[in-house]
């Protein structure tokens, strides 16, 4: 029973919701509550602004993806399963039918002669174009088109054999010598050294004692009288 309801015993009947229904109920009830004046006034009255139109919302139906995952959850449960093998029969039947680990039985031949085939060169694609000249045919063909305009030659050149650069003259030839390994290399010639110059400090008389020389100070007291 429901806290709220006091009075009444009867249980409440739950109305059935329609959509569509409201929609044209509310449609109709503004419709007709509308009064003419208001009909004119918002009325178009001239090409300018023009005012939106009153639409109600369209209440839809809507759908949770909460449902449509438990009936996946639920479809992959009752799906059929593979029927379960244990262990130990799957082992028997690898051992009873070992097909993939069979030795194939390879025929043996015997070596026969070795047919030569072609090897297929491709020299014939790989000649050059005749539309090229090669860099040596064309340099010949420029040194041909090449004119020389050289000056008469100058006799003073052939009379004058010292005329432009100077001739370089030879130099004269080693002369050998013994290297005298044997003999003994004479002494090197010493240069004169400088005079050298004794600083000294005087002799000291021992015929009289020593005796400091102190230099004697008077002190002069100034003239006090005591009181």
């Amino acid at each position: 029973m429901d806290a709220t309801n006091f009075n009444n015993d009867k249980p409440e009947v739950v109305e059935k919701f329609e959509y569509m229904e409201d929609v044209s109920r509310v449609m109709s009830v503004t419709s007709s509550t509308r009064s003419p004046q208001t009909k004119n006034y918002l009325a178009n009255k001239c090409g300018g602004i023009q005012k939106r139109a009153f639409v109600p919302t369209v209440p839809k139906p809507f759908k949770f993806y909460t449902e449509s995952w438990a009936n996946n959850s639920c479809n992959k449960e009752n799906s059929p399963k593979s029927p379960f093998i244990p262990l130990a029969l799957s082992v028997q039947q690898f051992l009873d039918n070992p097909t993939r680990f069979d030795a194939k039985s390879d025929k043996v031949r015997s070596n026969t002669l070795t047919e030569p085939k072609s090897p297929y060169l491709r020299t014939k694609y790989r000649s050059k174009p005749t539309t090229i000249l090669p860099t040596e045919e064309r340099k010949i063909r420029e040194m041909r088109g090449y004119r020389f305009k050289a000056n008469p030659l100058d006799r003073k050149i052939l009379e004058n054999r010292n005329f432009g650069i100077p001739k370089v003259q030879k130099p004269k030839l080693t002369e050998p010598y013994s290297p005298a390994i044997t003999k003994p290399k004479p002494p090197r010639p010493k240069s004169p050294s400088p005079p050298h110059v004794i600083k000294a400090n005087p002799v000291p008389d021992y015929k009289e004692p020593y005796r400091p020389v102190i230099e004697h100070r008077l002190i002069e007291l100034p003239v006090f009288s005591l009181p």
